[in-house]
């Protein structure tokens, strides 16, 4: 996400909250709307999730996409690794990452309104869901019908703090792969 972007998932935030400020939550009424209004967010999220696939499956894309990929991105010391798969695939595999990541949302949510009765994260989620959508690279490929260049090529790269180190290329792992293999040569002949 651009620093634009990020400016304005905080300017997005902080609006919600202010007009949260002046919703009254103690009245029974006011929070079946939230509640409400929260259920129906996230009901549309995931059938456009869900036409997302359908998408995805319609166009049945067989090109063959190979990428390098840390299984731990927070391993220091961890290996990269040659993925070999197609363009369908990855996409479902980041379309069911995204659904993932939205039903864990979802329950964080719920959780904390059944357990503490906290409105204000799903006042404020009735609004960032939408968002989320839309910053995902699925929705702006299929839905949005942009194409699958720049920051929208495949593999996508990691956004946030937690994005880990620089994945070297195909390219990259292929040459310290030779290099160490011509070392165990070597060594063997010794």
């Amino acid at each position: 996400m651009s620093m634009s972007g990020q400016l304005l998932q905080i300017g997005l935030a902080f609006g919600v909250m202010q007009v949260a400020n002046r919703l009254n939550f103690d009245t029974p009424e006011n929070a079946n709307y939230i509640r409400i209004a929260y259920a129906t967010v996230q009901v549309i999220q995931m059938a456009i999730f869900y036409y997302i696939y359908t998408q995805i499956d319609a166009k049945k894309d067989e090109t063959e996409l190979k990428y390098t990929e840390v299984k731990n991105p927070m391993d220091t010391g961890a290996e990269a690794e040659i993925v070999e798969t197609t363009v369908r695939d990855y996409d479902v595999a980041q379309l069911r990452t995204a659904v993932m990541g939205a039903l864990m949302g979802i329950a964080a949510i719920t959780g904390i309104h059944l357990y503490w009765g906290y409105l204000r994260p799903m006042t404020l989620q009735c609004v960032l869901g939408f968002k989320t959508v839309y910053d995902n690279p699925m929705t702006k490929i299929h839905l949005l019908g942009q194409p699958a260049s720049g920051d929208l090529q495949r593999p996508f790269k990691p956004k946030g703090l937690f994005a880990g180190k620089p994945v070297p290329s195909v390219k990259e792992v292929k040459a310290k792969e030779k290099k160490d293999a011509k070392k165990k040569v070597i060594n063997k002949v010794q």
